[in-house]
C-alpha cells in the first residue's frame, strides 16, 4: 500500500536485507521524479477549473464540510487537483502517518542510498494516460460517494490495511477489482500485463527486488499468475 502507516512497514527489516542482496530495485515508476510529479500540471483539473467549478459552490461547501469533519481533510487545499487524487489523499488521511514517506518511496530511497540500480515497471507518462482515461464525471462520483457514506469508505480503508498486515493478497485483489468497477481492465488487468512483461525484461541477468501495489499480485491476471505462465517458479518468503 502506498501509505505511511506503521501497519505496512511491519517487514521493514527483512525487506532491507532482501534489497541489499539484490542488484536492482524496481518500483511502479521512477520515484526520483516524485517531487516533479507532486506539482505537475497534469495532476490538476484541466483548464484551470476547480472542484467547486465542476459541482457548484453550494454542493462543494456541503461535501467540504463532511470530508473535513470525517477525515480532517480540507478540500480547499486540494480543490484544483484531479478528484482521483483527492480520493487517495482522503484514503491516506484515515491511516496513521508513522513514517515521513510512503513504503515504496521509503524503500526506493534505501535502495538508492545502498547504491542499487533503480528502475520502474511503468513510466510516469503511462500512469498519466491511465488517469486521463477515467472520465471526469466518474472521478467526481468517487468524491461524492465518499461524502455520502464516509463511514463506509473509512471502514474499507481500515479493512484493506488489516488484510495487508495479514498478507491476504487475494482479498486485496478482490476488493480492488470490485471498487474499480468498469475501470478494472485499464487500472488493474492491463497494467499487470505491462508490469509482468517489464519485470521479466529487467530481471533476466540480475537479482531484483520489485515493489508495487499489493492489489496487483493476486488474481487470474495478477502479476504472480502472469509470471508463472511465463515459466517462473515462485515461492513465498
Amino acid at each position: 500500500m502506498h501509505v505511511k502507516s506503521q501497519r505496512v512497514f511491519t517487514r521493514l527489516t527483512q525487506l532491507k536485507e532482501l534489497i541489499l542482496e539484490s542488484d536492482l530495485f524496481i518500483a511502479e515508476y521512477n520515484l526520483d521524479n516524485i517531487q516533479f510529479v507532486q506539482h505537475a500540471e497534469d495532476l490538476l483539473i484541466p483548464d484551470g477549473k476547480s472542484l467547486s467549478d465542476l459541482i457548484g459552490e453550494k454542493k462543494f461547501r456541503k461535501i467540504h464540510k463532511i470530508i473535513e469533519k470525517s477525515f480532517k481533510v480540507d478540500l480547499r487545499q486540494f480543490e484544483y487537483y484531479l478528484p482521483l487524487l483527492i480520493v487517495n489523499i482522503i484514503g491516506e488521511a484515515i491511516l496513521t502517518k508513522d513514517y515521513h514517506l510512503p513504503l515504496d518511496i521509503f524503500l526506493w530511497n534505501f535502495a538508492k542510498e545502498s547504491e542499487k540500480e533503480l528502475d520502474g515497471v511503468e513510466t510516469y507518462a503511462s500512469q498519466q494516460q491511465i488517469m486521463q482515461a477515467i472520465k471526469m464525471k466518474d472521478q467526481l462520483k468517487m468524491v461524492k460517494d465518499i461524502s455520502k457514506r464516509p463511514y463506509i469508505y473509512r471502514k474499507n480503508i481500515l479493512k484493506m490495511a488489516k488484510w495487508y498486515e495479514e498478507e491476504s493478497i487475494n482479498l486485496l485483489y478482490k476488493n480492488g477489482k470490485k471498487s474499480l468497477g468498469k475501470y478494472k481492465h485499464i487500472l488493474l488487468k492491463k497494467r499487470n500485463f505491462i508490469m509482468a512483461d517489464r519485470f521479466e525484461e529487467l530481471t533476466l541477468n540480475q537479482k531484483s527486488f520489485m515493489a508495487v501495489g499489493a492489489g496487483h499480485l493476486a488474481g487470474q491476471h495478477g502479476i504472480l499468475k502472469l509470471l508463472k505462465d511465463k515459466g517462473w517458479k515462485l515461492k513465498a518468503i
